[in-house]
């Protein structure tokens, strides 16, 4: 347990039990959390039952073949389904679903995207948010082995109808366990598909590290399929400094075809190195590598056919009482991304940057950046603005600050301007 109290006007908060504040992420430190031992409690396992009835009325008129009067078509759409939670154990829920309803989920906030890569969006819908962690499989930034927008919709986001599915999560004798079973509707194109996903992770050393692994299958009733198999793990080497590891392998069969042969072209992996404190010296180093043909089925990867690597090093100082800030830092960072194919860079990067946080609270932050972007094909914006293929250094300068949460008007503002490929990029924002 850790408890705490947050004093919003003085930006303040008080922990038990006290947590240094060389960490980052301040209070949300488990490893210093102390047992409480709760006497007279007993537990309980109750079933939630969450049934659901869909209808409506629905009138088309569309023109007779003649064109001379309106046949109104008339339609009754229905639908019903059923979810069941039940709790093992204190610590391991099962879900079961039934011709799934996600009709009430939110939609996704429209986003312009001036990269020539995917964007990532959120999971929203509560089925799949529940101890979502317990499946967390990073590959470098957004990129993962597993991303539940896979199972029910599209790549364009459309719906996808489910039949059902279960999930089963929590901990078995020191065990993280995480499975996961749906099957999909056949939809337009796309065959009815079963989604599987097997994630099992445990402590090791100490109560700072862990070594886990993933199974991943997306398999079509036409006889394509995708498999994922990847291990991971986080070890605290010393104090603040910390080793990240993953590697995943990819194994793919189109319809009627046999398995493709295992190589380094369908495997990814990333290694980190770095000090999670940024009291004094902190530094990261980090080195990817992912191939052309790495297919990750049921994740998500932003880019692929790359070997990168990126170097940051800074300097935080948390000047003391009588200061009027509680921290600043200052940090250069440097990233790289080649190409297999030919080993000419890609990407490439250099940043400087200046963060300053008040002891009243919020922050700010200035940052200045040289970027390369290597093209081999046209860039296309939108249909009337595209960039050709070619060799682009260009600069920017990027500003961000948000006020303290405790004051009863907040401003939270963005800008950045410089230049952008071959030509010039301004861009504000101020939320109030």
């Amino acid at each position: 347990l850790i408890t705490w109290r947050a004093i919003a006007r003085k930006n303040e908060i008080q922990s038990f039990p006290a947590i240094p504040s060389k960490w980052r992420w301040g209070i949300y430190k488990p490893s210093i959390a102390q047992d409480v031992l709760l006497k007279g409690v007993y537990a309980v396992s109750p079933i939630y039952i969450t049934p659901y009835l869909l209808g409506g009325f629905k009138q088309i008129p569309e023109l007779n073949p003649s064109q001379t009067a309106y046949i109104i078509n008339e339609d009754f759409p229905r639908n019903t389904g059923l979810d069941v939670k039940y709790s093992i154990t204190s610590n391991l829920t099962l879900d079961v679903t039934v011709n799934t309803d996600f009709a009430q989920v939110e939609s996704d906030d429209e986003r312009v995207n001036l990269t020539r890569f995917s964007l990532f969006y959120p999971e929203k819908r509560a089925f799949f948010q529940e101890r979502a962690s317990i499946f967390e499989f990073r590959t470098g930034g957004p990129s993962r082995v597993f991303y539940s927008r896979r199972i029910g919709l599209t790549d364009n986001g459309e719906p996808v109808d489910i039949y059902g599915g279960i999930r089963l999560v929590g901990r078995i004798q020191g065990w993280d366990l995480g499975f996961l079973n749906m099957q999909t509707h056949p939809y337009q194109e796309l065959p009815s598909e079963n989604f599987g996903v097997l994630r099992l992770r445990r402590q090791v050393f100490n109560a700072n590290s862990y070594i886990g692994s993933i199974l991943t299958s997306r398999i079509g009733t036409n006889g394509a399929a995708n498999v994922v198999l990847g291990i991971d793990g986080i070890i605290r080497l010393f104090q603040a400094d910390y080793l990240n590891f993953n590697l995943a392998q990819s194994f793919d069969h189109a319809a009627g075809e046999k398995w493709a042969p295992v190589t380094s072209r369908e495997s990814r992996f990333l290694l980190v190195w770095e000090k999670r404190s940024d009291r004094g010296l902190f530094y990261k180093t980090e080195l990817g590598y992912s191939g052309d043909n790495y297919n990750p089925g049921v994740g998500f990867i932003r880019r692929s056919n790359y070997t990168s690597l990126l170097s940051e090093w800074g300097y935080g100082i948390y000047p003391g009482r009588e200061s009027f800030f509680y921290k600043t830092s200052l940090s250069f960072r440097t990233m790289a991304f080649w190409r297999n194919t030919d080993h000419s860079i890609e990407t490439a990067q250099a940043r400087l940057e200046w963060r300053i946080g008040p002891k009243v609270g919020g922050f700010a932050s200035l940052q200045g950046k040289w970027n390369y972007e290597s093209l081999t094909d046209t860039f296309r914006l939108s249909d009337n603005a595209w960039i050709p293929p070619g060799n682009y250094p260009f600069y920017d300068l990027d500003m961000f600050f948000i006020s303290p949460q405790g004051y009863l008007f907040r401003l939270q503002g963005n800008g950045k301007a410089g230049q952008f490929y071959d030509g010039y990029r301004i861009s504000f924002g101020l939320r109030p």
